[in-house]
């Protein structure tokens, strides 16, 4: 069954409880977190990370570098071990290792710049802007390292070349001055010395660019001035806990409310299959009810010549048979409420009765039911007949032949009998008088019945071929 807006707000009235005391739990918790919660300062520099251009990018057996800032790859530098070494070494740091160190760094990029945000994290706002703005700067001297390193190299290079170059210009020069090299060969030689001299002055050339490039790898643009207070565990959290508490209730109270099998009202008998024909107080009498119910057992045209009440509620059972039989009996039908649940004699109790015997010991032969009979005054054609002594009955009692012919024999005498009787669940009463039943009412206790035990038991009687006619609900007012 698909619930309404209207139906989710009535569970969590019912199951408010639970909302609450799961709310208070969380409420509780999240105050707990704030009072443990430790501050830490976190302090940011930007970094301005420029490009290192090769001046001889053209030069042969030198690689052209690319001149582009990569910024996912200088994010990594700036947070990796080697720069964290080099900032313990320049601090003289002893209570942290360069990996505990590179751990309260973070860098991120500046969108569509070519800045980085260095930020690191530490209980002293101090030490948190010192070493911020410290690792900007050793980030930097990194990247000066890396390319003047670089630069060694692209001279080593260059410098290897003009070796090769002056060696061959030598060689060139030995090969003209020999008198005896014919013309063919001097003229190569002379062709290939030009082009010796040429190779070796832009190697020279090169060299000179190389050695007096820049090497600018950026600058740290902003040192941080102040650092920045960050609980951890701060109004962010507190929200996400309140919001998973507050999921967390809700979710917990329809749990409960799917799990709870009693029944509240007419709604929660909706999957018994059992019509609810009535709601009866259990605190007063209410004719108005008592009538209300009676109409519907008669709405065939005809009044059932013998109803039976039935239910786990005890009490309950016998005020609708009482209110049922009170409510007959102002309709001039002559009734008899047979009570025929010794272990608790409710429905005598409901009318002021303290019988010595009843129906059990009519059953047994030892009285004569007309003796334990009693009118009640001031109800019209209304009589009762006692249980009887509890001691006098028997497993089976009233499915004896001889119950049979006593309870015929009453039953001339009246236009309906409505007996009273415990749950089919724990009791074989009620099946014992099931076949003299034209209707059959499931009583049903306000907050107490469990509408799984309300089908168990219409289902108990519809094993001995007997329909429940429905259900009347006890409500506790």
């Amino acid at each position: 069954m698909e619930l309404t807006t209207a139906d989710y707000l009535a569970i969590l009235r019912r199951r408010a409880a639970v909302v609450i005391a799961v709310l208070a739990l969380t409420v509780m918790i999240v105050v707990a977190m704030a009072a443990k919660s430790e501050s830490t300062f976190s302090a940011t520099s930007e970094v301005l990370v420029t490009p290192i251009i090769d001046p001889v990018s053209n030069t042969p057996n030198v690689a052209k570098r690319d001149t582009l800032v990569n910024l996912g790859t200088e994010q990594r530098l700036a947070t990796s071990l080697v720069v964290a070494e080099a900032v313990r070494a320049e601090l003289e740091i002893d209570d942290l290792s360069a990996r505990e160190l590179r751990n309260r760094v973070f860098a991120v990029q500046v969108p569509e710049t070519e800045l980085l945000r260095i930020s690191y994290r530490d209980d002293n706002p101090d030490v948190a802007k010192e070493r911020a703005a410290l690792w900007g700067q050793t980030f930097l001297d990194l990247r000066r390292e890396r390319a003047a390193e670089s630069r060694r190299e692209v001279t080593d290079l260059i410098e290897d070349d003009i070796d090769v170059a002056v060696a061959r210009l030598a060689e060139l020069n030995a090969t003209i001055a020999d008198a005896r090299l014919g013309s063919t060969e001097r003229f190569n030689a002379e062709a290939q010395r030009e082009a010796t001299v040429s190779d070796l002055q832009i190697l020279q050339n090169n060299l000179v660019k190389v050695k007096t490039a820049s090497l600018d790898p950026g600058a740290v643009v902003t040192t941080p001035q102040n650092a920045n207070e960050q609980k951890s565990f701060g109004t962010k959290q507190m929200f996400v806990l309140i919001m998973v508490g507050g999921v967390g209730a809700l979710a917990l109270a329809l749990l409960v409310e799917r799990l709870d099998r009693r029944v509240r009202g007419e709604a929660d008998l909706a999957g018994t299959g059992v019509e609810v024909l009535g709601v009866l107080p259990r605190t007063r009498a209410d004719a108005v009810a008592a009538n209300r119910l009676r109409n519907v057992l008669s709405r065939g045209g005809a009044i059932p010549r013998s109803v039976l009440v039935t239910g786990d509620d005890t009490r309950g059972t016998a005020i609708v048979g009482s209110q049922l039989g009170r409510a007959l009996a102002s309709a001039g039908v002559s009734t008899l409420l047979v009570s025929a649940n010794p272990e608790a004699s409710e429905l005598e109790r409901l009318f002021g009765l303290t019988p010595s015997a009843g129906l059990a010991e009519a059953v047994n032969g030892s009285v004569d039911s007309d003796s334990v009979i009693d009118a009640v005054d001031g109800a019209g054609p209304l009589s009762v007949l006692p249980s009887g002594d509890a001691g006098a009955w028997r497993p089976g009692l009233l499915a004896r032949p001889s119950a049979t012919r006593l309870l015929d024999r009453v039953a001339a005498a009246y236009d309906t009998v409505v007996y009273v009787v415990p749950s089919v669940l724990s009791n074989t009463t009620a099946l014992d008088l099931a076949g003299r039943a034209e209707s059959v009412l499931l009583v049903v206790g306000h907050k107490d019945a469990n509408s799984d035990r309300i089908a168990e038991a219409a289902a108990e009687f519809e094993r001995v071929g007997v329909h429940a006619t429905g259900a009347v609900l006890v409500t506790r007012k």
